[in-house]
């Protein structure tokens, strides 16, 4: 009854509806780049029908992912082997930091601001500057200015966060938040930059379709692999479409009762729960160009604050005997 209700539970996610280039994404960033960066398209494909894509749909929207700059690829004998472009990389590798992150760092009233030269950009250039800076945590405080709070983990030089020609028409610099008058204009200034209300609804809504299956999963049901697969695509691709627009603020700027700290801890949970049986799907059926992939650094199991480590725990057990 257990496993029927998690392949039921999986059958209403794919029928809720999700864009299949952006679920690919998520592939490529949470799967295929710790697994050596590349992949045949065959595997994608058999990974896009777990999430109830068509091999059409897959196969074109790798396609457009390729023309917009996202992917490469190069035929390696009879098979397409796909990874990210170094744009494509250095886009994720943003996105990347936000979604696995989970300290809460201290805030000393710090800020991070660029004001952009925007009459000395093209409009699209513009769009796409003010795509990466919002995947940066910054807000838009006013047509040409951005604010984020400077935290110690982020990057001293906004330069490496933006397209090259961008970055040349900004001012970057730091300021620091006056004790010495009213912190109203601060609240403002945080409701102007940031739609913190829309975000608070949107992880609501990522809690009330997670904590279910949560409770499920801490039952300790029967799960295949791939099912474990289906549901750790469905995971980070639901959670990264939230991360990307979250701020991730100090707790100081949140509000009361911020549901993203429940929906990251939801998310936590889930990842580490059906990351075992992921990872057996991952290696016994994906390939790229040498065979099967490579198995994830030790490093693949900081993210999130911290994830159970297989060969750590098997290191433990012999420590035991």
């Amino acid at each position: 009854m257990t496993a029927r209700t998690i392949a039921t539970w999986i059958k209403e996610r794919e029928s809720a509806g999700k864009k299949s280039g952006s679920l690919l994404l998520s592939i490529f960033g949470d799967v295929v780049a710790p697994h050596g960066g590349a992949v045949a398209l065959g595997s994608v494909v058999q990974a896009g029908l777990l999430a109830g894509i068509s091999e059409q749909t897959i196969r074109s929207s790798v396609n457009r992912l390729v023309a917009d700059g996202w992917l490469t690829s190069e035929a390696m004998g009879r098979r397409s082997i796909y990874r990210f472009s170094d744009e494509g990389e250095k886009r994720f590798t943003m996105v990347a930091q936000r979604i696995y992150r989970h300290s809460k760092e201290s805030w000393n009233g710090e800020w991070h601001i660029i004001i952009a030269n925007n009459w000395k950009i093209d409009s699209e250039l513009f769009h796409q500057c003010v795509r990466d800076l919002t995947w940066s945590g910054f807000g838009k405080a006013a047509d040409n200015v951005f604010v984020r709070p400077k935290l110690a983990s982020m990057s001293v030089c906004c330069a490496g966060e933006l397209a090259e020609v961008a970055a040349s028409s900004m001012v970057c610099f730091f300021a620091q938040t006056a004790s010495c008058i009213s912190q109203e204009p601060l609240v403002d200034l945080i409701a102007r930059a940031w739609d913190l209300q829309t975000i608070e609804s949107r992880y609501k809504q990522f809690i009330d379709r997670y904590k279910p299956l949560l409770a499920l999963l801490l039952r300790n049901p029967p799960l295949e692999d791939s099912q474990a697969f289906a549901i750790r695509m469905f995971l980070i691709h639901d959670f990264r479409r939230i991360r990307v627009v979250d701020p991730l603020l100090p707790q100081g700027l949140l509000p009361n009762a911020w549901s993203g700290c429940r929906a990251l801890q939801v998310a936590h949970d889930i990842y580490d729960l059906v990351l075992s049986a992921s990872e057996r799907y991952v290696m016994e059926t994906m390939h790229g160009p040498e065979g099967k992939l490579p198995a994830v650094p030790s490093s693949f199991y900081k993210r999130f604050g911290g994830l159970t480590d297989p060969a750590q725990c098997q290191e433990d057990s012999t420590e035991l005997l």
